[in-house]
């Protein structure tokens, strides 16, 4: 955490972020007086403490009319959540313009200018006192650092920022926090009570700022209900009758020459759910070399989560001037000498004529909006002692809401696409820095489906197959490169129309490779010197054993086939059929889980790592993994396909072990030439070098005949539901219980009782935390639901349940009075 955290000496701060007019200036004379924040000195309760804070902020309070903020105010919402918000956090308030500020209670996250959160005491909660003495946190410090990361991320969510502040404000004192997508910059803390003259100038000088140093996006405007792009919106969202069927082999009518291409029915319907009514609708720019371009969207079909990281938006958005839907994808990619945009990555395999990906409509960074972060960070020395944290979607309870990766090490930024320096990375003793990101926007004309929605397993087979092609022309074309995240979100099925022999048109689902930003030249004499980017990149779910063990190593096409096996594998279990009993644990024990060392780092887990250098995948009772027909036989052509593949990665992964391979021979007693068993492990690694073998592979085997109704569902969610359908029933039992005791007692047994989480695999999905502590409570509103906990927080390998079992037991004895 304290690796994305910078420290800014307080007048740096207030002097290059939040600037106060020049004396003497006409602005200067403006300056509002400071207040006397005295009366919360003996404040213990935070709700005393917001409440008076704000309205002396406001300046309804003692004989102040106006406030320190003329046109702001802070609103108080500590109480109630958005009723949008699946997540319901409750931030305790925020600054909002006049204009802006909510009636009612609840947070309006889209029109927050700056966040304010408070805590009772002093340091106890200050996330930023450890940071300026050691690496490690308290673990309540390390709650309220996750918070008000919850509460960032969601703030960018819900609009269209480039950076965001947030003032923490911990019984008298008070800390000042710029946020961007690289990390964080913090103050000192301040005594607001002895110092209410530097709490004013940090304020009074934010609402000073113009909207783009406040952090706005100036490229993304909205759309109003009036206007002429609104209306074409909920035009095109209507369902056509000429909308093409998208199911494999579906007839489709023959298109004349010039006449304008049909829309499938899903990429409209993704359109249309995208457009809620509670959800502004925007115009975002997309930089060409002959201008700007609009693209007119709604809600993001997909949006990373946390606020460090590349911070990933996907759109079905819609070209005003063609009327045609595309993808657009937003996002904060790594400005490094050497790192392609993926616009210019694509078109270039495009020219070489590299199969099923994305076909590039426009692209291009967005002028100024560079992360500042990098550029305050003071580089110190990574000792062993240090956790270094890879960029990889890491399951720990130590990385709160890094979005896809956070930055390191390794090289400094690049200004103006000029790199002043590049290290080795993952050296002992190197500089330890962030990673300097740019805002940059992509158009593709290919909008696809999930990979998740393949309807059987021959076809999820056959869309891993197009890929691996994608894969392969890649590689072996004149560009050379290497896609090095290949992941469940980066394999999408696209459907096509095709003219068949008989003449007729008729719809095929094919593969399609996604997502190139992070890749790479195979062959690259400067790639043996120095990495292009300061950490290593991917899904950590999906990347292979031994790169998760060896991150300084360059990824091969091993690597990367490798990947496509766990793909597979992790979406056969969770949907097909088969004889894993336990869906939930499989999926995190062989996906999610890592292992650590002395020097701190993360690591492959034992159940993936022990798969490939076995050559086998065991289940509990050392079973081994099948798919299966519906009638239970294990026959099923995926099991063929894996069972042949996992021979191949035991190879490889015994020539990389070559110690261990060859320590059973003394040296005297060491065969000349080759033995039989290495003889054995090249034959089957060799498999791996290229993609002929793999590809021969999923041919043959898609010739053959494959079962249709193999797809038994979501059992990932099956098994969660089952989770809960035992907690009810433990809740039901507690009742039974609780009727035998006096109700005094019952209360207090069922009061102190807490349903345990259910841990889930591969999914952004949220874990509760614990109430916010406060003195008091105050009831819930009629119109309220009650909501489970403070905050939460969003971490990969987590279901989020919400209640206790104090609810469950109050639902099922409702239920019995019924």
């Amino acid at each position: 955490m304290a690796k994305t955290a910078v420290y800014l000496p307080l007048a740096k701060f207030q002097s290059t972020l939040l600037p106060l007019p020049r004396p003497g200036s006409t602005l200067s004379h403006l300056m509002p007086r400071a207040r006397d924040f005295t009366k919360i000195a003996g404040l213990r309760s935070e709700k005393e403490i917001s409440r008076n804070f704000a309205a002396i902020v406001n300046g309804k309070s003692g004989k102040e009319p106006k406030g320190i903020c003329p046109g702001y105010k802070i609103a108080l919402s500590e109480d109630r959540y958005d009723l949008k918000d699946e997540k319901r956090l409750k931030i305790d308030g925020a600054l909002y313009h006049e204009d802006d500020i909510p009636k009612d209670g609840r947070p309006r996250w889209e029109k927050q200018r700056l966040l304010v959160e408070f805590k009772r005491g002093a340091t106890q909660y200050d996330p930023f006192h450890d940071m300026e003495t050691t690496t490690v946190m308290t673990d309540d410090r390390k709650e309220v650092y996750g918070q008000i990361g919850d509460y960032v991320a969601h703030a960018f969510a819900c609009q269209q920022r480039t950076a965001l502040f947030l003032l923490l404000v911990m019984g008298t004192m008070a800390r000042m926090t710029r946020w961007d997508h690289s990390g964080v910059i913090y103050t000192d803390a301040i005594d607001y009570v002895e110092n209410s003259a530097t709490l004013r100038d940090l304020i009074w000088g934010f609402t000073l700022l113009p909207l783009e140093k406040q952090g706005f996006d100036l490229t993304a405007s909205v759309i109003s209900t009036d206007t002429d792009d609104y209306n074409l919106m909920d035009d095109v969202a209507l369902p056509q009758e000429t909308d093409l069927p998208f199911d494999e082999g579906s007839p489709v009518p023959a298109r004349a020459t010039g006449e304008p291409a049909p829309v499938f029915a899903y990429v409209r319907e993704m359109f249309a759910k995208s457009l809620p009514n509670d959800w502004p609708r925007w115009r975002l720019l997309v930089p060409t070399p002959a201008g700007p371009r609009t693209f007119l969207v709604g809600k993001p079909v997909f949006q990373a989560p946390g606020p460090i990281g590349r911070c990933t938006r996907g759109y079905v958005a819609l070209d005003p001037d063609s009327k045609c839907f595309v993808w657009l994808k937003d996002t904060w990619r790594p400005n490094y000498l050497g790192v392609d945009p993926e616009g210019n990555v694509l078109q270039r395999l495009r020219d070489l004529h590299v199969r099923n990906i994305p076909t590039s409509v426009c692209h291009g960074d967005l002028d100024g909006q560079d992360t500042q972060s990098p550029q305050f960070f003071q580089p110190t020395k990574r000792t062993k002692r240090q956790k270094l944290v890879h960029n990889v979607t890491v399951p720990s309870t130590s990385l709160p809401f890094v979005s896809e990766g956070t930055a390191l090490c390794g090289v400094q930024w690049a200004k103006d696409g000029k790199v002043e320096r590049v290290e080795s990375a993952y050296e002992d003793g190197e500089d330890i820095r962030l990673r300097h990101l740019r805002h940059y926007r992509l158009v593709v004309a290919e909008v696809g489906l999930p990979l998740q929605d393949f309807t059987c397993g021959r076809e999820l087979v056959s869309v891993i197959r197009d890929c691996v092609r994608a894969h392969s022309d890649a590689a072996t074309s004149g560009a050379k490169m290497l896609h090095r995240d290949i992941s469940i979100g980066n394999i999408l099925i696209h459907p096509t129309v095709e003219i068949q022999q008989d003449g007729s048109c008729r719809v095929v689902r094919r593969g399609m490779l996604t997502d190139w930003e992070l890749a790479k030249p195979l062959c690259d004499d400067k790639l043996k010197e120095c990495q292009r980017q300061p950490e290593r990149t991917g899904t950590w779910q999906f990347i292979s054993a031994f790169s998760l063990d060896n991150p300084t190593v360059p990824m091969k096409i091993e690597d990367d086939l490798e990947s496509f096996f766990h793909v597979t594998l992790y979406v056969a279990v969770r949907y097909l059929r088969h004889n894993c009993g336990g869906v939930n644990f499989f999926l995190t024990d062989f996906f999610d889980s890592y292992s650590t060392k002395e020097d701190g780092k993360y690591y492959c887990g034992s159940a993936k790592r022990s798969s490939m250098t076995d050559g086998k995948i065991v289940l509990i009772g050392n079973a081994r993994l099948v798919f299966q027909e519906k009638d239970g036989r294990a026959t099923h052509w995926l099991t063929a396909i894996m069972f042949e593949m996992l021979p191949w990665f035991q190879g490889r992964y015994a020539l990389l072990e070559e110690p261990a391979l060859e320590i059973r021979f003394r040296p005297s007693q060491k065969p000349a030439g080759p033995t039989a068993e290495r003889a054995i492990a090249e034959e089957r690694a060799k498999k791996l070098s290229d993609h002929v073998e793999l590809l021969a592979l999923l041919d043959e085997y898609l010739e053959a005949p494959w079962p249709e109704d193999d797809k038994v569902g979501d059992q990932l969610l099956q098994s969660v539901v089952r989770a809960e359908d035992e907690a009810e029933a433990k809740a039901e039992a507690q009742v039974e219980k609780a009727d035998e005791l006096p109700d005094a007692t019952a209360a207090r047994k069922v009061a102190k009782t807490k349903r345990r989480p259910v841990h889930a695999v591969g999914e952004d999905v949220e874990a509760e935390r614990p109430a916010k502590r406060q003195t008091k409570r105050k009831p819930v509103p009629e119109d309220e639901d009650p909501a489970p906990a403070r905050s939460t927080r969003k971490r990969s390998g987590y279901v989020r349940q919400r209640g206790n079992l104090k609810a469950g037991v109050a639902k099922v004895a409702k239920s019995r009075k019924k």
